[in-house]
């Protein structure tokens, strides 16, 4: 008796444990099924975001911030510009995003920048008539300076409006001077070439060639002269110190102005070699690098006499990579032949730029058309980092428009692409 109590407590008990260890069991399956369930909820949301951010950066890539030809595109879509102010400098800026080499990117998609309410347009065409101004910096050789104003004023239209010159990086200041016609305002620079011993007295101290420009502004109303549509040639020698542009591009664009600079590869002083060429990028106009050497030829090269503009586009590039431009609409009163200008850096001397492909394709068939192809050594034979020639289009057509490019570093450049037609 005393053994059969014994056995039934000991059966009593294994079924007991049984019982406990299938119950745990069975909340360990149900725990590792929940685990099992929730990390397939969070990868697959995981997936889903992460194809969501490429849709968004591939539709990103292919819109401009601006439409041409009246005023400038850049092909970068992330820049953080200032909202308030529309002519706000765009000085902190992400790398374009870009389409990997060599698949073709999507058709772009142009939008319009809104004008900006606070800035009244001179006209709302450049005059056929313009104003020029002719600014040269102190520090470079009084014979680049002579030899350089020969050329311009030899080529300079002599129908403008009015014409002006100052000698600027000066201490003192030296005054805009107004002229009539082309004879007297080169005369003047002939007698106000650079003088070192009103150079400023240090390499820290940058060009004032922003405030030269206001001063032009400013000094021409005093004097009665015109500034609505000037031309603005600057020969830079010394660098700004400035980043913000802001309110000197403001002023030029309220002018409908074009800005031109031409600048040093070898600067006595400063440390911004991008604030004039971002000027001349914000309105229409072209910045270049050149050799002192090499100033009076590219002056004559440059995009400045009787020319009008009808695209342009700021393009950042680096790397090995192919870009896709807002489209090229003709307009249907041009010539045929037209000048096609465009930078290879936006700094000097050449050094990163292997090759640069610019192409024009039919917008219905991307049958290519037309190209330009310019090695590294073209540019390094000219002496800049600008490139200049003459390809035809059909007035009224409609092409699209792609960079092929080559660099060796993966540094952001700010490319200027220009077409422009002879009035």
């Amino acid at each position: 008796m005393q053994r059969q109590r014994h056995f039934g407590i000991l059966t009593y008990t294994v079924n007991d444990r049984f019982k406990k260890m299938m119950i745990i069991l069975v909340i360990i399956l149900v725990l590792l099924a929940a685990i099992v369930i929730t990390l397939l909820v969070v990868l697959l949301h995981h997936r889903g975001s992460e194809d969501t951010s490429t849709t968004t950066k591939i539709a990103l890539n292919s819109i401009p911030t601006t439409k041409i030809p009246v005023t400038t595109q850049n092909s970068n879509p992330n820049s953080k510009g200032t909202t308030a102010n529309p002519e706000k400098t765009t000085v902190t800026s992400e790398p374009a995003v870009k389409t990997p080499y060599p698949a073709p990117p999507t058709d772009p998609v142009e939008t319009t920048a809104p004008p900006a309410p606070d800035i009244p347009r001179c006209a709302p065409s450049p005059p056929p008539n313009p104003p020029y101004l002719f600014a040269y910096s102190n520090d470079l050789s009084p014979n680049v300076v002579s030899l350089t104003a020969d050329t311009f004023f030899d080529a300079l239209d002599k129908d403008g409006s009015s014409y002006a010159t100052v000698r600027f990086d000066t201490s003192p200041e030296d005054p805009v001077y107004f002229a009539p016609d082309t004879s007297s305002v080169h005369s003047i620079v002939n007698g106000r070439l650079p003088n070192p011993a009103l150079s400023f007295k240090t390499t820290a101290i940058g060009s004032d060639i922003i405030k030269t420009i206001e001063r032009y502004y400013t000094s021409a109303v005093q004097h009665g002269f015109s500034t609505c549509g000037a031309i603005i040639v600057i020969l830079l020698k010394r660098l700004p110190t400035e980043t913000d542009i802001s309110d000197i591009v403001a002023k030029i664009r309220a002018n409908s102005g074009l800005v031109l600079v031409l600048t040093s590869t070898s600067p006595s002083g400063g440390d911004q070699p991008k604030t004039a060429y971002r000027i001349a990028s914000k309105t229409n106009g072209m910045g270049i690098f050149v050799d002192d050497a090499k100033l009076r030829q590219h002056i004559d090269r440059a995009p400045i006499f009787g020319v009008r503009p009808i695209y342009c586009a700021n393009v950042q590039v680096s790397d090995l990579d192919f870009y896709q431009l807002p489209n090229f609409n003709v307009p249907r009163n041009v010539p045929r032949l037209n000048r096609v200008s465009f930078t290879v850096q936006d700094h000097g001397p050449i050094d990163s730029f292997q090759r640069l492909e610019l192409k024009f394709s039919d917008i219905t068939n991307a049958t290519l058309v037309t190209k330009i192809a310019v090695e590294a050594e073209d540019v390094r034979k000219l002496g800049s980092t600008g490139y200049s020639t003459w390809l035809g289009f059909v007035a009224g057509d409609e092409y699209r428009t792609e960079i092929d490019c080559d660099y060796t570093s993966d540094d952001i450049e700010e490319l200027q692409i220009r077409v422009q037609t002879y009035e």
